[in-house]
Order: C-alpha cells, then structure tokens, then sequence
C-alpha cells in the first residue's frame, strides 16, 4: 500500500508542479490565467489577481510539501506519512474546487479557456471536469495507501518503481487536452452558414 501511495504523490506532485510553472512561466502566462478567472465571474474582477495568485501558491506548495516528506533526514521525517496524507488533502480540497468553477462555467455557457497548464487550452467542457475528478480519485487512493499502510518499510527498488510510474502517468494528465483532441477534435468556427443566395442570371442579349 505504501508504494501505491507512493506512486500516487509523485504523480499528483508532477501535474501540480506542472500546473504551477505554466502559469508562472513570464507575465504573459499569470495575466492569462487572471484573465480567465476574470471571464468566468466567479469573483469581482478587482480580486481576480488575488484569486489567481492564491491558486498558483497552493499548487506550488503541494509538490514542495511532498518533496519534503521524501527526504531521508530532517526535522519532518517522522512526521512524514501525515504530511503526506495532509498535501493529498489539500490537493483534493483545490481539484474539488476547480472541479465546481468549471460546472458553475457550463451552466452559465461561459466560453473561457483552461489555462491549467497555460497554453492554448481547449474551452472549459466536461472533460475537465473528468480529468479534475480522475486526479481527485487518485488523491484518495493515496490517502487511503498511507492511512492503511503498515509499520514495515517498502523495498527500495519497489518505491522508486512506483515514483517513476507516477512520474510518467502525470504526463497523461498535463497533455490531456492535447491527447482528446486526437480523438475528439474541436469544431473549428468557420464562417456562419447562412442562406444561400440565389445566383443571378444573365440573359444572352442576342437572344
């Protein structure tokens, strides 16, 4: 049970840190993701700043924590099955929120981005809200490894078997937008189609 919650903190440490530098990564990417919490109304546009930074210092200390609860020595090691189980906590308690801001947008019919991971993103739909749901799923899977976890360490090669595991797993989560537009292309915008006008025709003046 330890290695599986293993797996699961390094994964969920991954896509957060992941999260936290896209949106980090130069002025342009924070103002970005400002703006997209500005389109979506959930606060006054005049906290939608502080809003953004609240996010991004929460998904920068859930890696930190985890990284922490992993050294061999310090003054937190034998603390560390409870900080673990409390940063994956605190991960589930700001996916569960985001999981709400992108249901609340697609009940208003907002058309706001995901700037999850900066970039491009795809207009907030339900496949946020399964991916959001799928990171929460593993959230628990980790708090329940550790709570059920026994007092006998876990081989080492099998710990490190399980972070590389998550680490590549977390690629699925940070590229998810990418990997559904493969089979679920967006539907471009085009021009509107509107009625077809009759074509005119030209009479022969000879006949």
């Amino acid at each position: 049970m330890r290695n599986l919650a293993t797996g699961c903190e390094f994964l969920l440490g991954v896509v957060f840190l992941a999260a936290a530098l896209s949106k980090s990564r130069n002025r342009y990417s924070f103002l970005e993701f400002v703006g997209s919490i500005k389109d979506l109304n959930i606060v006054p546009r005049s906290r939608a700043r502080a809003m953004a930074m609240t996010a991004l210092g929460i998904e920068f200390m859930v890696p930190v924590l985890l990284a922490f609860s992993f050294l061999p020595v310090g003054p937190l090691r034998e603390e560390a099955p409870a900080l673990r189980t409390g940063t994956l906590a605190l991960s589930l308690g700001l996916l569960l929120a985001f999981s709400s801001v992108i249901a609340h947008a697609l009940k208003n019919g907002t058309q706001t981005p995901c700037k999850c991971f900066g970039g491009r993103g795809a207009v907030l739909g339900v496949r946020h809200i399964v991916r959001n749901l799928l990171l929460s799923t593993i959230a628990v899977v980790g708090m329940l490894g550790n709570l059920l976890a026994g007092e006998s360490g876990e081989a080492v090669f099998g710990k490190l078997l399980a972070a590389a595991t998550g680490v590549v797993l977390a690629s699925f989560f940070v590229l998810f937008d990418d990997i559904v537009e493969l089979f679920i292309p967006t539907r471009s915008t085009g021009s509107p189609k509107g009625p077809r006008l009759p074509v005119p025709q030209i009479r022969d003046p000879r006949g």
